[in-house]
């Protein structure tokens, strides 16, 4: 396995206590958690049940003031600043 370097890591793991993780990871208000199977391999362009990853959704009650719709651009007004929204 090569080192780490600015294009590629290795993957940090735990072994069991999935759900405990994802709680710590939630109140860090991370972004989620990558869960695979110990025997599995990566399969390239593949969506597979072996490999899964857990988002750790986080929503916020806003009021729409406004849109803006251009050609190449989307966006809400809130409080007149512009929300980017990813979905």
């Amino acid at each position: 396995m090569p080192e780490d370097d600015t294009l590629i890591s290795k993957m940090q793991f735990i072994e069991g206590h999935g759900e405990a993780y994802f709680d710590a990871v939630k109140a860090r208000a991370l972004e989620g958690i990558a869960l695979k199977r110990k025997d599995s391999l990566y399969a390239v362009g593949k969506r597979t049940y072996s490999w899964l990853k857990v988002i750790n959704y986080q929503y916020l009650d806003v009021y729409v003031v406004g849109y803006r719709k251009q050609p190449k651009d989307f966006g809400l007004l809130w409080h007149s600043k512009m929300v980017v929204m990813l979905e």
